[in-house]
């Protein structure tokens, strides 16, 4: 188990259907299931815009979350309420965050809060060299490339990469500053850098190999700086090599989910011995938009993940329990909506798990008890 920073309670109020919630999660996998328009993306928009500090719609919102990490001792209560954020605030896309130290009364401290990837229902139209050419600007003696798209959101072992290490490492020798050069650097270094989305991606999709395509350019705009043009991937499917577009849309969401949920290598930093940095993952109905039997291998690269970092996913789709064995099914969150309360999330009552875990000791699909069974009181 990875010593990564997890979240492990939430007390939020005055969001939309949001009125009073309290739900406590586990590290490594927590399944949120409930009927659509239950309020399971208002909770992931409250983490969201909490974590982004983009709180627009925050008006009458308090709220709470608790972090801790899997070996070191106090837990962490980050506190949002109407003294302490600036409801005109919105994220800082360049900010990047240390983790230190917060006594319990202070404000909030955005360097407690963990690396995470937010993953909605839709592929973003822009995610970078994942599926578009991606051009970047580089003055020499600088220690990192600015994106020409201005914001951006490329998934998070690329960006980092590609925008802090490479250049940081090889980006220093004017004399180096040719073409192919560059080209052979930037397609080394993905081999190296990109290594765990490559492997994840060959043994859980039906990709065969992913490559740093050779349509790179490098550009000289002036004395002092460069332009990296046209840096884009491309995906070998059946024999053949294919740009992202080629790709059917349920390979290319399980693509871009691995890519959002790999771990981060850092210990090609300078300065760093040793880092994976394995991002807390939100993650919006995994089962949109993917075959059954592409479903299963993703679900199963979900719970490998989870052994390093944890997973908060919402669905409505009773097979994604199939993942869960027995001795598992405390990690169900059932979420309910009333006109009394709104939005409330509850575990299974000791009822609903004995007679759960009885049903799979009979049966062995804990999909089937929920279809069949009053698991959600609300249906």
């Amino acid at each position: 188990m990875s010593e990564q920073t997890y979240i492990s309670d939430v007390e939020f109020r005055g969001y939309k259907s949001i009125r009073d919630l309290k739900c406590s999660f586990k590290p490594g996998l927590n399944i949120i299931i409930g009927d659509n328009g239950s309020g399971k993306s208002n909770f992931f928009e409250i983490i969201h815009k909490c974590f982004t500090k983009n709180y627009r719609g925050f008006e009458d919102f308090r709220g709470n979350i608790v972090v801790r990490n899997r070996k070191s001792i106090p837990e962490i209560v980050l506190s949002w309420t109407a003294e302490n954020i600036d409801l005109n605030e919105i994220p800082n896309p360049g900010e990047r965050l240390e983790r230190t130290e917060q006594k319990m009364d202070e404000p909030v401290d955005f360097s407690l809060i963990p690396a995470y990837s937010s993953i909605g229902f839709a592929i973003p139209d822009y995610i970078g060299m994942l599926g578009k050419e991606s051009n970047f600007t580089y003055k020499l003696g600088s220690n990192s490339l600015q994106a020409n798209e201005g914001f951006f959101l490329l998934p998070n072992f690329i960006d980092f990469a590609f925008t802090d290490l490479f250049p940081s490492i090889y980006l220093k020798d004017k004399d180096q500053f040719q073409s192919e050069i560059i080209y052979q650097q930037l397609f080394d270094f993905f081999e190296l850098i990109g290594g765990g989305f490559k492997n994840a991606a060959i043994q859980y999709s039906p990709i065969e190999d992913i490559r740093l395509s050779n349509a790179f350019r490098l550009a000289k705009m002036s004395r002092d700086t460069y332009e990296l043009r046209n840096i884009i991937l491309e995906y070998k499917i059946n024999g053949d090599w294919f740009s992202w577009n080629a790709l059917s849309d349920g390979t290319k969401r399980v693509i871009y989910l691995i890519s959002k949920i790999i771990e981060i290598d850092i210990t090609m930093l300078p300065g760093r011995k040793k880092g994976l940095i394995y991002p807390l993952v939100l993650l919006e109905e995994p089962e949109l938009g993917v075959h059954p039997h592409q479903l299963h291998l993703l679900l199963q690269f979900l719970r490998d993940q989870a052994l390093r970092q944890q997973i908060i996913l919402t669905t409505h789709s009773p097979q994604v329990l199939d993942m869960l064995s027995q001795d598992e099914l405390d990690r169900i969150i059932i979420a309910e909506i009333t006109p009394e309360k709104g939005t409330t999330f509850r575990h299974l009552t000791e009822d609903e798990f004995s007679n759960a875990k009885l049903y799979m000791s009979d049966t062995g699909l804990l999909s089937d008890y929920w279809r069949f069974s009053d698991f959600q009181r609300s249906r």
